[in-house]
């Protein structure tokens, strides 16, 4: 009886933050991917959102947040923070609050979902959890 190769689930956060995390670290290496390095460092802070480092995302999306389009970033941050639990939640509002005035944000690009009327929704959010 022979034993196959194992399996590992797909969304296992073990496994999928590694190999996420060292993908994107060998594609920002790569002068010749032509992005610049704080997009391959967004979708780096989108995988450690995935499997739960909130500590990681936010200092990569605080480092990140100076070189890149505002609203996007300063909604993930407003994300991660609220998600840190709720020592952060003034620094998630303000975040939400942030990105819910930049009217022109893009989630992930020029023709994806709008940012405010995600952070408004997340600022109601936060105001009817708090007393």
């Amino acid at each position: 009886s022979g034993l196959g190769a194992p399996v590992v689930p797909r969304r296992d956060p073990t496994i999928a933050y590694s190999v996420i995390s060292a993908r994107l670290t060998a594609t920002m290496d790569r002068p010749s991917s032509g992005q610049p390095s704080w997009v391959w460092e967004l979708n780096q802070a989108a995988a450690s959102m995935e499997v739960g480092d909130w500590d990681r995302a936010l200092a990569t999306l605080r480092r990140i947040e100076p070189e890149t389009p505002a609203g996007a970033v300063r909604y993930r941050l407003g994300l991660a923070y609220m998600m840190a639990g709720p020592r952060y939640r003034d620094l998630a509002r303000q975040s939400f609050q942030q990105a819910a005035d930049d009217v022109d944000a893009r989630l992930f690009h020029n023709d994806g979902p709008w940012v405010a009327p995600r952070a408004r929704a997340r600022l109601a959010e936060l105001n009817r959890s708090t007393p």
